[in-house]
């Protein structure tokens, strides 16, 4: 029989000890170790925090009420970014931590409400401890010069006339500006993942957006000692490639006639859809404008800034008409399209390089439409980095950024697929495949070398990459590969063994479930810090929001997930051979069923098992029940405790 010492469980098979750990010194901000506490659910695990509905904590006042549960001290403030209501009438309300009046970077909770104002979750992560000042010891002027020596350029984007013109028109403000206004933050000195407090420090940020030279990018110069400690870039550019361009045929755009002249300016909405000519802009008398005389837009020359505009257009119906979107931003910004930007070639498209508008090269061969960068699904990629952006501010590198590149890649695939009639049957599920050789594969992602598993095959490893120098600021387009993969399972559906050896088989819920899904993940639950354990949990909450809880649609999301291994994070989930006897001292570990999970020494092979909660808590959970087999011995050791809990289907199997 099962020996179960500190805490004891009576029943298993019906309840369970909901015990909240204890915190301890030396963790990181991502593995926060939450007090206990009567509001909190034996659901909680670091960075989610659920609240016990029946206790009617009240969203107002939240995070003053209950600071000790966040850790928040008396010098930090949580300010509310963005709110919106869901379909199902649950409110999901944005918040950045700022200490002593300074905002702190890489931070973001988001606190969850049923329509009474009661709060069931909050999750994810904010920086504890801090002991800073809260001034400068060097001025913005002299921060910006250091930053602006970090980023050379023959010309800054701010030093040419028509660009300063353009943005002053997409924000109407006339006093708009592409130079860079220097904030003053608490931010983080290095990319440890880990979100360290002694990782941060007070400093400068500018966003310097480069015409010609180094990359656009984010400067923070040190208040203190005027380093520059960390820069990543601005731009979201898509991996080089060749091929060549099929177009979507006779199309209709809409226009606008200004001077006797029609233009790439579609103002038939709210939202302006306006793509700019910038092709040869380096000429003196360069026009900006695409112009027609008579709106009918067939010669050779004007296919492909036409193809531009035409699927700008799609990409906005594609987030109007389906997720209720309007625009990037959610607030109808101007959908700002530069076609051929960068002189007469540029291979490869972009959104945030310039600011906040997207641009699409016309390829290598210069004169030929055959390898432009303006596919459907390539012209959805970019405005939903806008899109990624506007939501999250999540930086671009490193598992937030391989997870940004994927969601961008989901919302390009949907509005190709949507635009041309296509569905989940006859859909060819890849990314820029219309230019003659697809980027990426959401079917086979090993097909182009990317990982369809968590740190499996072709994972680019981004426990050891830091800086702006490391490779595709470390493997964003590489590791986008298993969200995409994900999604794919999750519309389609699929059976196989993933890398970590691991059979599966999930039962796909089609595009329209797997999409929902995808965007309620999104915009409801994804932060600036996310991982991709952070988005495998935001995928199934936002399941259960939109199709209930233990509903198929969310345990078919669970179960692709665990499919392509995103529910193992080494530093907080590890799956063990329950034939081993194991000792939580390397981390908080999860076990957990959907609908149930048996702890039995005879699976896979053997005839005892102990598992023993040492340094950290070790916690089993399943949806319905938990069963012990006899054979199998349960301990705690000192403060950390064996927690036994139901989590309404939420976890995967395995």
């Amino acid at each position: 029989m099962q020996n179960i010492n500190k805490p004891t469980c009576k029943w298993l098979l019906t309840a369970a000890c909901l015990l909240i750990f204890l915190g301890s010194s030396g963790q990181s901000n991502r593995l926060y170790s939450i007090p206990a506490s009567d509001v909190l659910t034996g659901k909680t695990t670091p960075g989610w925090y659920y609240f016990d509905e029946e206790k009617k904590i009240n969203a107002l006042g939240l995070f003053k009420t209950y600071s000790h549960v966040f850790g928040l001290s008396g010098n930090d403030e949580m300010r509310l970014i963005k709110s919106n209501t869901d379909a199902a009438g649950n409110i999901h309300s944005k918040y950045k931590q700022y200490y002593k009046g300074l905002p702190v970077e890489a931070t973001m909770l988001i606190v969850h409400a049923r329509a009474n104002n009661t709060v069931y979750l909050v999750n994810g992560n904010i920086i504890r401890g801090l002991n800073l000042p809260a001034a400068s010891s060097i001025n913005e002027n002299a921060a910006l010069q250091k930053a602006l020596l970090r980023i050379p350029a023959k010309t800054y984007l701010w030093q040419d006339a028509r660009f300063e013109d353009i943005k002053k028109k997409a924000e109407k403000n006339p006093a708009a500006t592409n130079y860079p206004r220097g904030t003053l933050c608490i931010y983080p000195t290095t990319r440890n993942e880990d979100m360290l407090t002694q990782d941060f420090s007070v400093g400068w940020f500018f966003d310097i957006y480069v015409k010609d030279g180094t990359p656009s990018s984010r400067v923070f110069v040190d208040a203190i000692n005027g380093q520059i400690k960390n820069m990543y870039r601005l731009g979201y550019e898509c991996t080089a490639g060749t091929a060549t361009t099929v177009f979507n045929g006779s199309r209709t755009i809409n226009t606008k006639l200004v001077s006797g002249n029609y233009n790439l300016i579609n103002d038939c909405q709210t939202t302006v859809i306006h793509t700019y000519d910038l092709i040869n802009d380096t000429a003196v008398a360069q026009r900006l404008e695409f112009a027609d005389a008579d709106n009918s837009w067939t010669a050779f020359s004007q296919q492909s800034p036409v193809q531009t505009h035409f699927a700008a257009e799609q990409t906005y119906n594609y987030f109007k008409i389906v997720h209720g979107r309007n625009s990037w931003d959610g607030a109808n910004g101007e959908m700002t399209s530069y076609h051929g930007v960068r002189g007469s070639s540029y291979a490869n498209a972009c959104w945030g390089c310039l600011g906040n508008v997207a641009q699409f090269g016309i390829g290598p061969s210069g004169a030929s439409n055959a390898d432009d960068w303006n596919t459907l699904d390539i012209v959805g990629h970019e405005f939903t980095h806008g899109v990624v952006g506007d939501e999250t501010g999540m930086p671009y590198y490193a598992q937030s950024g391989g997870l940004d590149e994927s969601f961008a890649d989901i919302f390009g695939e949907m509005t190709e697929q949507r635009t041309e009639g296509l569905n989940e049957g006859n859909a060819p599920w890849l990314v820029g495949e219309d230019r003659g050789g697809a980027l990426r594969s959401f079917w086979n992602p090993n097909a182009a070398s990317h990982p369809d598993t968590y740190k499996g095959s072709y994972w680019f490893n981004t426990d050891t990459c830091n800086g702006q120098a490391a490779v595709d600021n470390c493997g964003v387009h590489t590791n986008s590969g298993v969200q995409n993969h994900w999604f794919y399972l999750l519309a389609k559906g699929g059976s196989g063994t993933n890398d970590n050896g691991e059979p599966f088989a999930v039962t796909g819920i089609g595009n329209e479930k797997a999409r929902a899904i995808a965007y309620q993940s999104l915009v409801a639950y994804i932060t600036n810090t996310s991982k991709y354990i952070d988005a495998r949990n935001s995928a199934v909450r936002a399941a259960e929001d939109l199709y209930g809880v233990c509903s198929n649609e969310a345990i078919q999301c669970a179960k692709a997930w665990f499919a392509v291994g995103g529910d193992v994070e080494s530093a907080l989930y590890d799956r063990t051979a329950f034939c081993t006897n194991y000792n939580s001292n390397a981390g908080t570990t999860y076990f957990g069923g959907i609908r149930s999970l048996t702890i039995s020494p005879f699976s896979p092979f053997c005839s005892f098992v102990t598992e023993t909660a040492t340094t950290y808590p070790l916690i089993f959970q399943a949806g319905k029940f938990i069963r012990i087999a006899s054979g199998v011995d349960l301990k705690s050791t000192g403060t950390q405790p064996l927690i036994i809990a139901p989590d309404d289907c939420a976890y995967t199997n395995f």
